[in-house]
């Protein structure tokens, strides 16, 4: 996304004299303003103040808030502002195929309580809007960050999660136009959840709640920093989390928005998103250990490929002991996803059952010794056999109930 480039012109009095401390009147390069320490302002009138000089600095753009506990930092110690789903991109992979099957859920879920209802069809066609709900609700990691238009709402959240200060992050986006709106220049799409989220959701409309993300979704890892709204920082605020910072006096005396209000608990669409939470992380999960199968199959075979000697012995038996504990992991897995899948869907899982049957067996035959050992080579003998020939069963039985499940 276009980076927004920092300068003393777009900044307040206040931070350009706290500027003036580190950079003796130079300008602050974007680096320099991520690497730094935030603005400490100890109470929200001065805020206030803060964020209407800041407007008027700054009119060709909209401002949106995002409180957070902690100043989360990158490799080069910078201020980052990453979407849930780039924070950690190990398993990447995996974390998309779970996005894809948690929409499909979603979509399946609401189409049995509300299909008719107005603002559904919004919901089915519109696959920002599914990740947003997703975001929102906290069901799955998605491209899209969480953000809002109003400081009270982003105070109230960063002051009431028990660490002592927070950080208070302002984040510069052109003007929006539509309830999705996109901006090809800066590659930002930005969506009013307030406005297009189906009546059944709540929050959006207590948090005054909008999502934001790039464009173009690129599943890459390559260049994360695209993906950064660190790049659209005009700049950030470090406040208390104690009563005096609402409480400058009694004549600036000022409340906090609860979590109950926040977080409304009569919500039907946070109702069905608890309703999928588990299925998706259990779907992530079995994904996850299916690939520490594969792995560690691929590992053994590696091992009798190049030869059978007598000083792999020990590494064979290792990769059997770590295969049969994540089999036995991924079974216990599936089995609690074809129970949620039963009890919660009027379609049959009778072709779950079956596959999991095959999977029991299966295992029940190869958790012997004689046939673990063949599976894995005989490492007491003096030849080995190839674990190549059960490779594809086994990840096929692994395969199938997840296929299944997401066709549902």
């Amino acid at each position: 996304m276009k980076q927004i480039k920092s300068n003393r012109d777009i900044l307040t009095h206040r931070y350009i004299e706290y500027l003036d401390k580190i950079k003796k009147g130079k300008n602050l390069t974007n680096s320099e303003m991520l690497k730094g320490d935030a603005l400490y302002v100890d109470n929200y009138h001065d805020l206030i103040e803060e964020i209407a000089e800041l407007s008027g600095k700054n009119k060709d753009i909209l401002l949106f808030f995002r409180g957070q506990g902690e100043d989360f930092r990158n490799e080069s110690n910078e201020t980052t502002i990453l979407p849930t789903i780039y924070r950690n991109i190990r398993d990447f992979e995996i974390k998309l195929d779970t996005l894809n099957f948690a929409s499909n859920l979603l979509i399946s879920q609401i189409k049995k309580k509300y299909d008719r209802k107005p603002g559904v069809l919004d919901l089915k066609q519109k696959k920002h809007l599914q990740w947003a709900i997703l975001q929102h609700y906290g069901v799955y990691d998605t491209p899209l960050l969480d953000v809002t238009q109003s400081i009270r709402v982003a105070c109230s959240f960063a002051t009431q999660n028990g660490s002592e200060y927070s950080y208070i992050y302002i984040i510069g986006m052109p003007y929006y136009t539509n309830r999705i709106s996109t901006n090809s220049e800066d590659d930002i799409v930005n969506i009013r959840l307030l406005s297009i989220s189906p009546p059944m959701a709540l929050r959006p409309h207590y948090q005054e709640a909008f999502a934001i993300g790039s464009e173009f979704i690129r599943f890459d890892t390559e260049n994360i920093n695209e993906f950064d709204f660190a790049n659209r920082l005009i700049c950030k605020y470090k406040i208390p989390n104690n009563d005096v910072f609402w409480n400058k006096s009694d004549k600036h005396r000022e409340y906090p928005i609860s979590l109950d209000l926040l977080l409304p608990k009569e919500d039907s669409m946070l109702a069905i998103c608890n309703e999928i939470r588990k299925i998706v992380l259990l779907y992530h999960e079995v994904l996850s250990l299916r690939d520490v199968v594969k792995s560690t199959i691929d590992t053994t075979s590696d091992i009798f490929h190049l030869g059978y000697q007598s000083s792999l012995i020990r590494t064979v038996e290792t990769s059997s002991a770590t295969y049969i504990k994540n089999y036995y992991k991924i079974n216990d897995k599936l089995e609690e996803i074809q129970k949620y899948i039963i009890s919660k869907s009027d379609v049959d899982g009778n072709s779950i059952y079956d596959d999991l049957k095959k999977v029991k067996e299966y295992f029940s035959i190869m958790n012997t010794t004689n046939n673990r050992n063949l599976l894995f080579g005989s490492v007491y003998a003096n030849y080995p056999y190839s674990p190549d020939p059960y490779k594809d069963d086994i990840i096929d039985y692994l395969t199938k109930p997840l296929y299944r499940i997401k066709k549902l």
